[in-house]
This record gives structure tokens, sequence and C-alpha cells, in this order.
């Protein structure tokens, strides 16, 4: 009985002290956030950075090319913003989501994590500012032939 109780204190100082590393940790995460995911579409790649999709799905699902995908795994591993997913092999997950950290998740006007071919509805223009977002349909006006 003795060891019991002093294995259950060590689990609680445990849970105590994960829970103090657990807020160090986001306090340090939070600042890195603006540095490093600069877009709203690498912002949506990150939350969409789950350990369950796979690099096509988050690809599709924020109309971002899969080697992008690819490359911000690789990238945000390396500076711990991620990691291998413990869920599915090959996969990236993220340590936290943005809305726990304060920041607004950017969204699409489709449904999420939708797989490729489904598209993307919202676009954003590499010549107009980051914030107005191009919607399909006005895409679509401009693609028209007359």
């Amino acid at each position: 009985m003795n060891d019991m109780s002093s294995e259950e204190a060590v689990l609680r100082q445990l849970r105590e002290q994960t829970r103090w590393l657990r807020l160090i940790g986001l306090q340090a995460l939070k600042p890195l956030i603006p540095a490093v995911l600069k877009t709203d579409k690498q912002r949506l790649v990150y939350e969409l950075t789950d350990g369950q999709r796979t690099v096509r799905d988050v690809a599709g699902a924020a109309g971002v090319g899969t080697g992008t995908v690819s490359r911000l795994w690789a990238d945000w591993i390396t500076l711990g913003l991620c990691v291998q997913s413990g869920k599915v092999t090959g996969r990236a997950e993220h340590l936290t989501s943005l809305a726990a950290l304060g920041y607004d998740i950017p969204v699409t006007e489709g449904r999420r994590g939708e797989p490729p071919g489904d598209g993307v509805e919202q676009l954003f223009s590499g010549d107009k500012e980051a914030s107005e977002p191009i919607t399909e349909e006005a895409s679509d006006r401009g693609n028209r032939r007359s």
C-alpha cells in the first residue's frame, strides 16, 4: 500500500509538472506563429495538419501544392511547430491548434478537409493584399471567354 501511495504522489507531481510545461511551451510557441505562418494559406495548412490527413488532403483543402505541404511540414518539424504523427507514419501533426493559441483559423467557403479535386472555394491572389480573398466565382468570371 505504501508503494501505491508513493506512485500516486509521483503521478500527481508529474501531472502538475506537465501542466506547467505545457503552459510554458504554449507561451514560447505563440510568438513564433506570426513569424513562421505568414500567410492565410500557411496558417490553414498548419491547422489542417492534424496527423490524420495526408499531404494530398491538406494540399487540396488549403489550395496549395503537395510539394508546398511537404516542405512546410519538414520546416515545421525542424522548428518544433509540428511532430511526426504518432497516429499515422509519414504525416505531421501540429502541437496545438491556432485557436488554442488565440489566433483566428483561416477558413474556406467550402467544407474543410475535403480531398483534392473538390477544390477550395476561397483563393488568395499573390498580387493583391493577402487579406483580400478572391472567391472562386470571381475567379471564374475572369476566366470566361467572351
